[in-house]
């Protein structure tokens, strides 16, 4: 049901997001859908992009499957691996059948991304479902689309110690590159030191 795309932000840091919470697959009443496809695109980041249904989660780039269990339907879950455009997910129930509608819903309401990188790339990643009946009749996609969107984390600083001699006239060194107190900016940017104090009195940078 292409009524139901549904569109949503994932700011790095996130906890696991929802990308499809109010998911509602329906066959006009006639309650046969047999199975579910879920192409996933725009994967940029790798395995540290998770998917994950009904508590179970998927690596993008590593092909496996699993038994989930929602309400009392027994769901055997596929997932392919792949480059871009072939990531799919395959979901029947165990012994086939159609699906029980409200554990179907349950399923696709319990899908959840996210992203683990401290550096994710910007973009959107999407999610599309198709369901097909038990005559084999396939529905119109369905899209999540998660934007995903990367912060600036803040640099980490480590305390430096150096040793001045008697009648020595001054000590060298880099307060951000030398060991041990090497600073460190997790998303790469430059380093400068702003502020320095010596005991309670501030020292003048620059």
């Amino acid at each position: 049901d292409t009524a139901r795309d549904h569109a949503t932000i994932f700011t790095e840091g996130d906890a696991p997001l929802p990308v499809a919470p109010a998911a509602d697959v329906s066959d006009i009443g006639e309650n046969d859908i047999a199975s579910l496809k879920i192409a996933i695109a725009g994967i940029l980041d790798g395995a540290f992009e998770v998917v994950a249904i009904g508590g179970t989660t998927f690596n993008p780039t590593v092909t496996s499957s699993a038994i989930i269990t929602i309400g009392g339907t027994h769901f055997q879950v596929t997932y392919t691996a792949g480059s871009a455009g072939t990531r799919t997910f395959f979901i029947q129930q165990v012994g086939g059948g159609a699906i029980p509608h409200a554990d179907l819903d349950a399923l696709v309401q319990s899908v959840t991304y996210a992203n683990i990188d401290q550096m994710p790339v910007a973009g959107n990643r999407t999610l599309t479902f198709t369901a097909k009946d038990l005559s084999n009749a396939t529905s119109a996609p369905a899209v999540a689309t998660i934007a995903v969107v990367p912060v600036n984390d803040p640099p980490v600083g480590v305390d430096d110690a150096a040793s001045l001699g008697e009648d020595a006239a001054s000590v060298g060194g880099n307060v951000l590159t030398t060991a041990p107190g090497i600073d460190t900016d997790v998303d790469g940017g430059p380093l400068t030191v702003s502020a320095a104090m010596q005991g309670t009195t501030a020292i003048t940078i620059g």
